[in-house]
């Protein structure tokens, strides 16, 4: 071993006997809401050791955006519903639904694996199921390689979504990804930004999976079973019980490692211990390339110098956690202090190396939370429309026609500022083509979508056989659903499209190019 590398491990193994009762404090600190979790509802430790036994999916369905288009019957579709029918990936969909089921926020099952490997069984280690600290412990550069295993059941679940909608079983397709919803909103709960932001992703994607099986079934036979709509629209309800984003609190995890970080490098002091500094930043960013690690020393004790204080260091990072945690509890997406640039925006990360390598811009976790709750609004809405039309066999003439029988309420569209300072309550946009539409699209012509997705611009036609909900979206304007784009960034001209779904549109666009076949 070269000289260089002996001396530099040497330093930090010293180092890391020196911080690691220090550091236990913060990871304790980290832990203590899964500490109070009761053991009987904790779901990784029911769902995590049968993870360990799922083979790898076939290359057609590795990815989750390929595992959400591929169609039954199409190329690598047989070896995809193989391996979903295999004993141990069957086990995998059991335990999920054992775990989701439970609507009572009191009595629902939780995420609770702590951060680190005190408490984590030998075995989930082994299978690299757990959170990985290093050594010695830093919250910061934690690895969750649990999360691996989480994505392969998100694609096992589309495929299996698939399966059922083919076999004309689209009801059991909706409650499995309700099941997913569910566990989507477990992980939201988590404290560091990758897991929650995680969650929150999974949410949005299992509800618009959820409107793709019913748009798919309702154009190749309609086989689900509207009686049991109402009671998954009930479900998914969210006003007291466990989907309930309100009761989401702004993930701490990161704060605390960047408390850690500051404890570690000023200690007791002001200025930045060079040797502590220099160790663990560059083991931080060389942590996926070790062979960088010299390289990554010589450079922080080099800017070692540049380091603001431990003070203002601390100060920034109360600033910028206060500021996210106040627009997290603004009412209203229209509130105008939501301009202000935040104070995640405004540090210099340069000078306070310890919060940028702790803290990513968690800003993105308001719009995710809105994006889930529009989500959340626009498939109760739409599955009552479709439970409407199954029953009368005719879209409703307006949306308010599936309230009381469908759902207890018209929600309001959250992107629509419409009378808010009056409590107004906008609904969504809702509209059949060529029947609705003469006023914006002429007498008799069909509805023109221009759909824009993963970097994909097509039009689609819409005629009387499909009614169209969607929000404002992110300019806050009515644009008739001409343009069509779901995201929570501002575009003008672009309404936020829930029916038909957005996934349904671009698998058909992809299947009408032949690169699905």
């Amino acid at each position: 071993m070269p000289a260089w590398c002996v001396t530099l491990s040497a330093v930090a193994l010293t180092l890391g006997a020196t911080l690691s009762a220090r550091a236990d404090d913060f990871i304790n600190r980290a832990n203590a809401q899964y500490a109070q979790i009761a053991q009987d509802r904790r779901s990784d430790t029911v769902m995590l050791p049968v993870l360990a036994g799922m083979a790898r999916p076939p290359e057609s369905v590795a990815r989750a955006d390929d595992a959400m288009l591929l169609p039954a019957g199409a190329q690598g579709w047989a070896e995809a519903l193989a391996w979903a029918q295999a004993p141990e990936q069957r086990a995998a969909l059991e335990v999920l639904a054992q775990c989701t089921g439970e609507r009572d926020w009191r009595r629902a099952f939780a995420f609770g694996q702590p951060y680190g490997i005190n408490g984590v069984p030998v075995s989930l280690i082994q299978a690299k199921l757990f959170t990985d600290l290093g050594d010695p412990p830093t919250l910061a550069g934690a690895k969750l390689h649990y999360m691996k295993a989480l994505d392969t059941l998100w694609c096992l679940v589309n495929v299996e979504a698939t399966r059922l909608t083919a076999e004309g079983k689209a009801s059991e397709a909706v409650d499995l990804l309700i099941n997913w919803v569910y566990f989507g909103r477990q992980m939201a709960d988590r404290q560091m930004f990758t897991e929650a932001a995680w969650g929150l992703n999974m949410m949005i994607a299992g509800y618009e999976r959820l409107r793709d099986v019913i748009y798919t079934d309702s154009r190749t036979g309609a086989k689900l079973n509207a009686g049991r709509l109402r009671e998954q629209i009930s479900r998914l309800s969210e006003s007291g019980t466990f989907l309930d984003l309100s009761r989401m609190r702004f993930p701490t995890g990161n704060r605390i490692a960047a408390e850690q970080l500051i404890a570690r490098f000023y200690g007791r002091g002001d200025q930045v211990d060079q040797r502590a500094f220099a160790v663990s930043m560059a083991r931080l960013r060389s942590s996926e390339r070790p062979l960088r690690l010299f390289s990554e020393s010589g450079h922080w004790r080099m800017v070692a110098g540049t380091q603001g204080s431990g003070a203002e260091a601390s100060q920034i990072v109360s600033g910028i956690f206060d500021d996210w945690n106040r627009r997290w509890n603004i009412a209203s997406r229209f509130d105008p202090s939501l301009l202000v640039l935040t104070s995640y925006s405004r540090f210099d990360g340069d000078r306070f190396a310890a919060v940028s390598a702790a803290v990513p811009d968690m800003t993105q976790l308001l719009d995710l939370r809105e994006l889930a709750g529009l989500e959340a609004v626009g498939s109760r809405a739409s599955m009552g429309l479709m439970g409407h039309f199954y029953i009368t066999r005719n879209y409703a003439p307006q949306i308010s026609a599936i309230r009381p029988a469908w759902v207890p309420e018209i929600e309001s569209d959250p992107f629509n500022p419409t009378n808010r300072n009056r409590g107004g309550k906008p609904p969504l946009e809702y509209f059949v083509p060529i029947r609705d539409t003469e006023a914006i699209d002429g007498a008799g012509n069909p509805h023109e979508l221009q759909v824009f997705v993963n970097g994909a611009n097509f039009r689609v036609a819409l005629k009387e056989d499909v009614f169209v909900l969607y929000s404002w979206g992110s300019d806050h304007a009515k644009n008739n659903a001409r343009r069509v784009q779901n995201v929570s960034a501002r575009v003008e001209g672009a309404d936020y499209l829930i029916w038909p779904p957005r996934l349904s549109l671009y698998r058909q666009y992809r299947l009408d190019l032949g690169e699905l076949k």
